[in-house]
């Protein structure tokens, strides 16, 4: 989903990019766990609509690296998408920022239903239409879900009015839309109203966790998060950069222990994180920052690949 160029906070200067070793494409879980929704996607065909493991349909964009894979498998990022199955549980608060057309939010919602809260932001005003049409179609279908609060805002380290940069490629989802800019020139420049976590209202209590995909933004997000931080157990994004690098050291500073999963047949690899050890999955590599170092290991010391089958979408974890 990134474009290759990272940069600090204060200046351009390039960071190292963590290694990624991709298993065989053939022995994906995704194939095996799923057959016979993989089969019917063949036969039935519904191009840009699929109905996700988790029982809700989502409608998406063919094209991008998320809009190919819920083509090819019906998920996508199967690593993010086992840590926040294996971590939220009813009664909870989720945010997700950089939600996309919905895909970690409907997660979020099933997991924390019926009585915890999602809040979802998305700035992007084709993307936005579409998250809102698919949590419309959620409530309608009758499926226990979380209460889901949608924000049509950018995520960054100061409120008012910036540039979403979308670039000029064929990815229907705009999924590396971002605050910052980019070597190339954007084929939009869209204004939006940008909010700093600090200042979102929320259910009193503590947030379960804290997605972020803000396309290399992530930084400038968690400086304007810093209250809320002390109120988060579990901070999952998309990292590239080889630690350390100005989000990790700022997850430490506010006290966090860093992770990451890897994705092999059998089920995620939960690992301190590394920076001599190459990412091992299919997704892009990520980074969890945990108050709750114990709690994450026991959430992940079930083996297999949960979140691919439905029948344990009501199971509870002893996540603490």
């Amino acid at each position: 989903m990134a474009d290759g160029t990272s940069t600090t906070a204060n200046a351009g200067q390039k960071l190292p990019e963590r290694a990624v070793r991709r298993p065989g494409r053939l022995d994906r879980p995704h194939y095996v766990f799923r057959p016979l929704s993989l089969l019917r996607s063949r036969v039935r065909p519904r191009a840009g609509r699929t109905k996700l493991p988790w029982g809700l349909e989502l409608r998406y964009g063919t094209t991008g690296p998320m809009g190919s894979s819920l083509e090819r498998t019906g998920v996508y990022d199967l690593a993010m998408t086992e840590t926040i199955f294996r971590l939220v549980r009813d009664g909870d608060t989720a945010l997700d920022g950089g939600a996309n057309v919905g895909y970690v939010t409907s997660l979020m919602a099933c997991r924390a239903a019926p009585s915890g809260t999602v809040i979802a932001f998305e700035p992007q005003p084709e993307v936005f239409a579409r998250l809102r049409d698919n949590v419309h179609d959620w409530e309608a279908s009758g499926t226990p879900l979380a209460r889901i609060e949608l924000r049509q805002v950018a995520l960054s380290s100061s409120a008012g009015e910036r540039v979403l940069n979308v670039p000029g490629d064929r990815d229907a989802n705009h999924e590396r839309a971002s605050l910052r800019e980019f070597k190339a020139a954007p084929a939009d420049r869209i204004p939006v109203q940008a909010v700093r976590l600090d200042d979102v209202e929320r259910p009193a209590g503590p947030v379960r966790v804290l997605k972020l995909d803000t396309e290399r933004h992530e930084h400038e997000v968690l400086l304007g998060a810093e209250r809320l931080l002390g109120e988060v157990l579990h901070v999952i994004l998309e990292h590239h950069e080889v630690p350390p690098s100005p989000v990790s050291e700022l997850l430490v500073e506010q006290g966090f222990e860093l992770y990451t999963v890897h994705e092999g047949f059998a089920g995620p690899k939960l690992a301190e994180l590394d920076a001599n050890a190459p990412h091992v999955g299919w997704g892009p590599p990520n980074m969890i920052g945990t108050r709750d170092a114990g709690g994450l290991r026991s959430a992940f010391a079930a083996h297999g690949w949960q979140s691919l089958s439905p029948r344990l979408l009501g199971r509870r974890h002893p996540a603490g």
